[in-house]
């Protein structure tokens, strides 16, 4: 015995069998998102407190980070001016020693001379009596 099947039935079948695994899987999904939306309203309602503090708390936050940051850049502004200062001032520091280790070397060249000379004419035989 043998039995035919229209192609049509099979189709039809086949289609039905496609609409009962996406409807499983809709309900599925339906049920996992049910469950993430409870999850969600008992985590808000346990910290609704605090929620409620840190929205109030926000603007006052915001305008302290404002103050902070402008402070700190204005710190920063005073620091570069400050370090500016201080390398100007050494360099004019490194200038002036240099000029006047220029000075004392110039002078210790001349005191040496004049105590060569010294020695050169008191050393001399002259013709005193």
């Amino acid at each position: 015995m043998t039995y035919a099947v229209p192609l049509d039935l099979l189709g039809q079948l086949i289609l039905f069998i496609i609409a009962v695994v996406a409807g499983v899987y809709f309900i599925l999904l339906l049920k996992n998102l049910n469950q993430l939306l409870r999850d969600i309203n008992l985590l808000i309602n346990t910290n609704r407190a605090d929620l409620n503090q840190a929205l109030e708390d926000l603007p006052r936050i915001t305008g302290n980070t404002v103050q902070v940051t402008d402070d700190l850049k204005e710190r920063i502004s005073e620091i570069g001016n400050s370090l500016e200062e201080a390398s100007e001032n050494v360099s004019d520091t490194a200038v002036t020693v240099n000029k006047t280790a220029d000075q004392v070397s110039t002078y210790a060249i001349i005191v040496s001379e004049v105590v060569k000379s010294v020695v050169e004419y008191l050393s001399k035989p002259s013709g005193r009596c």
